[in-house]
C-alpha cells in the first residue's frame, strides 16, 4: 500500500504531465472539469423482471416461501 507521500507524489506527476504545476492551477483546474452525468449508466431494478427469471428458472417455489 503505498504512503501518503507516495501517492501526493504520483498524483503531482499526473498533474504536471497535463501542465499544472502549482497548487492554484490544480485547484482552478478541479473547479472547471465538468460533471459527469452517470444517469445513462445506471438503471433502475426491475424486480418484476426478476421474479419472473426467477420463476423460469427455480418454478413458482420462490413465491410459496
Amino acid at each position: 500500500m503505498e504512503t501518503h507521500e507516495e501517492r501526493m507524489e504520483r498524483i503531482w506527476k499526473n498533474l504536471n504531465r497535463h501542465g499544472i504545476y502549482t497548487k492554484e492551477e490544480a485547484m482552478k483546474a478541479y473547479r472547471e472539469v465538468p460533471r459527469i452525468d452517470i444517469t445513462p449508466f445506471v438503471a433502475p431494478i426491475d424486480w418484476d423482471e426478476v421474479r419472473k427469471i426467477r420463476e423460469e428458472l427455480f418454478g413458482d417455489k420462490e413465491r410459496n416461501m
